[in-house]
């Protein structure tokens, strides 16, 4: 696809391409899944140590990260092809945006009904569907 232009690419333009790429590298990390707070941590010391960013991008160049307020009674739904359809043991992500987190109380409900509801859909997608 890009044979034609692989001639024209040197050793030092990739040296200086990786100064450059790495001279304006910001890393934020969303890790999500089975870790705790340590294993997170470590894993994005990890990613850090690998690619060894530099000064980053100062704060007004950063990009800002914001949420996404879905107007009620949205429903969206994102499916990706599968690398291996024979493999069930893909995520799903379900997203329910209940109300604001500083209201104590919806909190506490919800959180309730998140403990309600975790096992028996866990159980359902693990061992029955």
């Amino acid at each position: 696809m890009y044979d034609a232009e692989l001639p024209s690419i040197t050793v030092e333009a990739m040296v200086q391409f990786q100064r450059e790429f790495l001279s304006r590298m910001h890393m934020d990390m969303l890790v999500h899944g089975n870790l705790d707070k340590k294993d997170a941590i470590g894993l994005a010391d990890a990613v850090a140590s690998a690619f060894q960013p530099r000064a980053g991008l100062e704060k007004p160049q950063r990009p800002v990260l914001r949420s996404v307020m879905l107007p009620p009674g949205s429903h969206y739904i994102y499916e990706a092809p599968l690398k291996d359809p024979g493999n069930n043991n893909y995520a799903i992500a379900f997203y329910l945006h209940i109300g604001n987190r500083a209201d104590r109380m919806l909190r506490s409900r919800a959180l309730l009904l998140w403990q309600i509801m975790k096992q028996p859909v866990f159980d359902s997608l693990r061992t029955k569907d």
